[in-house]
């Protein structure tokens, strides 16, 4: 995108009401790009445009607006320190988005299966989580509609995971710099324990011994995932630990329920489930079900899970 381009739209924000942003983002690339057809309002969905990149098919840049916030992206393959010609796979892809001014980084290492996040210690406030929240599922249908076939290309990949991991960050979370990494292995999590305590409650196991599964460190379990998601309905102890760290509950999850429990992204998305399912995103989930918005650890904990797991649905 280029800088006047965005500065401009960062100053139709700022003087117009939901309404009118519409109304200033396409005189916004006039001289730049093709100008996008602008509806007469923001729709409740919101406003989805990508601009030809012109270097390779996969490589994508664009633009949603909503409700007076937008979302500014731009994605690019790279081989060494050269952009990927066409039809060759990237060792490396970077993505950098913009929520309302502020921008993150991130370099997808595939070679390493490493993500570095560099957000320049942005905090994403109310208004920033609730167009990241609807971004990611207009973004979701855009590229499934035109994939061929069921997987997309890496740049795009990397891409829908983004979206998909900031879809359910936490009102007031700081970006900073951090490197996450996809275990060697990926392990799956037995079903059949359930030795739920909630403060006050009978524990069926040692509370030092629940206090430690709950309270992760930076990484949370790595990438393991939940056993069976996409068939009939399960269950497994969720550990979360909003303030006080000793919370169990024996939870469902999977594929058939309402809010797909335990997929790594908000609700069950536009695709109704895919995606990758794992321990780390469903403890995350039923954080957010029993202390609402005080999941920011556990939210860190699945970085690795929304960036790097593997599809499973």
């Amino acid at each position: 995108m280029q800088r006047n381009a965005l500065q401009y739209l960062r100053g139709c924000r700022r003087a117009l009401a939901a309404t009118a942003l519409a109304l200033c983002i396409p005189f916004a690339f006039a001289h730049e790009h093709a100008a996008p057809a602008a509806p007469a309002a923001v729709t409740l969905e919101g406003q989805l445009e990508f601009f030809d990149r012109k270097t390779s098919p996969a490589d994508i840049a664009g633009w949603y607006a909503n409700a007076g916030s937008l979302v500014a992206f731009r994605v690019e393959s790279w081989n060494a320190s050269r952009r990927s010609a066409f039809g060759e796979t990237p060792d490396k892809v970077t993505v950098r988005i913009e929520v309302n001014g502020s921008a993150i980084d991130h370099e997808f290492d595939y070679t390493q299966q490493a993500v570095k996040i560099d957000g320049h210690a942005s905090k994403l406030e109310a208004d920033d989580v609730q167009v990241l929240r609807t971004f990611y599922p207009m973004l979701e249908k855009a590229l499934y509609e035109t994939a061929r076939g069921a997987t997309l290309p890496n740049a795009q990949d990397a891409l829908h995971r983004i979206a998909t991991m900031y879809s359910e960050a936490p009102v007031g979370a700081v970006i900073g710099q951090r490197t996450v990494t996809a275990p060697a292995v990926s392990g799956t999590e037995p079903e059949g324990r359930r030795r739920s305590i909630v403060p006050g409650a009978h524990a069926a196991a040692p509370m030092q011994a629940l206090a430690g599964e709950a309270c992760q460190v930076d990484g949370g379990d790595g990438i393991t995932n939940l056993s069976n998601p996409c068939s009939a309905e399960r269950w497994r102890d969720a550990y979360h630990d909003a303030d006080h760290c000793y919370w169990s509950t024996y939870e469902a999850y999977g594929e058939n329920q309402a809010s797909c429990q335990g997929r790594c992204g908000a609700g069950c998305g536009w695709l109704g489930g895919r995606g990758a399912w794992t321990v780390d995103c469903h403890d995350h989930d039923m954080c957010e079900t029993y202390h609402d918005a005080n999941c920011g650890d556990e939210w860190d904990e699945a970085a690795n899970d929304y960036l790097l797991g593997i599809n499973r649905c």
